[in-house]
């Protein structure tokens, strides 16, 4: 008889010598329930997970097990549905189920579809680089086409990044949907904030031991005093990495002495054969 396999006891196995001998599951079957608009192939298709995939019954945490059908189930088909127009879908996580029998395991997503919505008007509230009608065909936002989500969240970032790169660091897109679901139509509005612009107050580096802190700060390219620019933040980033002497970078901003002052923190993680060295 098939049995439910508790979600303490199942994650996926990206690596197969984490598990132990004779531990491994195989994936048989990834089931849908629910879906009416969407193809169960092109349900499959958008997970990372596939059928044939060793999945180790191991038990473990309930937080882990929770991320990984967050991860690898939940997030892939909602990105599906919400680009396919689906704005009201519903897969939720605590409704997927592993099962189990004698030959492997199988999951079980049931999916509320909910209807099909196009665009209707797309609008732009605030300062920008380009009308909203010259944004939405760029993009794809058109009167009558499905609603795409990604389409929404490229919108965003076109009309933030360029006010992050000019100082306003804490620059904000806010989305509106209003949905006529008698005409089976969404409005698309979009508010702007800018946020003020802001400054480089002081640049710290931490997790360096063989590379000078001097050294480092010499290859920013932004400085003290600098206007914010997330781009120079960026720049940074891949600058360091590309001297092949740390396995990371990570750039972290933080707020300064007032609402327009940032301190600047680049945290770097030497390489096992990185030289004691002034050369960066």
């Amino acid at each position: 008889m098939p049995r439910i396999l508790s979600l303490l006891s199942l994650v996926v196995l990206h690596t197969p010598a984490w598990a132990a001998a004779g531990s491994a599951l195989e994936l048989r079957a990834i089931v849908f329930s629910g879906n009416r608009g969407v193809a169960a192939s092109a349900l499959r298709e958008a997970l990372p997970l596939k059928v044939g995939a060793k999945l180790p019954a191991l038990m473990l945490g309930d937080e882990m097990v929770e991320a990984f059908t967050e991860r690898a189930i939940v997030e892939p088909l909602r990105r599906l549905y919400a680009d396919r127009g689906y704005v009201e879908h519903q897969v939720k996580r605590e409704a997927v189920r592993f099962v189990v029998d004698d030959d492997g395991v199988s999951i079980h997503v049931p999916i509320v579809e909910g209807q099909r919505f196009a665009i209707g008007r797309f609008s732009v509230d605030g300062e920008r680089p380009r009308t909203s009608l010259e944004l939405g065909r760029e993009l794809g936002i058109v009167r009558g086409r499905p609603f795409s989500g990604t389409s929404v969240v490229q919108a965003m970032e076109l009309l933030a990044t360029p006010l992050r790169n000019q100082g306003h660091a804490t620059a904000e897109v806010t989305p509106r949907l209003k949905l006529d679901r008698k005409r089976r139509v969404v409005d698309v509005h979009l508010t702007v904030d800018r946020g003020a612009v802001c400054y480089v107050e002081r640049v710290l580096v931490r997790g360096n031991d063989r590379v000078r802190s001097a050294t480092l700060l010499r290859a920013l390219t932004f400085g003290e005093g600098d206007r914010f620019s997330e781009a120079a933040l960026e720049r940074t980033r891949n600058k360091l990495l590309e001297r092949g002497l740390f396995e990371a970078v990570d750039v972290v901003v933080s707020g300064g002495t007032t609402d327009d002052q940032l301190v600047i923190t680049v945290e770097v993680k030497e390489r096992a054969d990185c030289p004691h060295t002034d050369a960066a």
